[in-house]
């Protein structure tokens, strides 16, 4: 599966969408539907809770992941110092 598919369930059925569809799809540029989903991925390897974010903008997100991002940095930093 190409990183650029979007997916879509309709009605029992996997329905899939380039980046440049889906973001036509959503009324969101290929850009910033494009750093969503990257935003996304990040939040899931940091293990961001959704769940208790759900109603919360992607802001919440974002500063997530650039406050876990940092973390990784200094601990990556630290280990190389060793």
């Amino acid at each position: 599966m190409a990183p650029s598919l979007q997916r879509l369930l309709r009605e029992g059925n996997l329905v899939r969408y380039s980046l440049e569809d889906a973001a036509t799809k959503v009324n969101v540029s290929k850009k910033s539907l494009d750093d969503y989903l990257l935003q996304l991925r990040f939040g899931k390897k940091y293990n961001f809770d959704f769940q208790k974010h759900k109603n919360d903008k992607v802001g919440t997100l974002r500063a997530f992941v650039k406050k876990m991002k940092a973390e990784d940095k200094k601990k990556s930093g630290t280990d190389k110092a060793k």
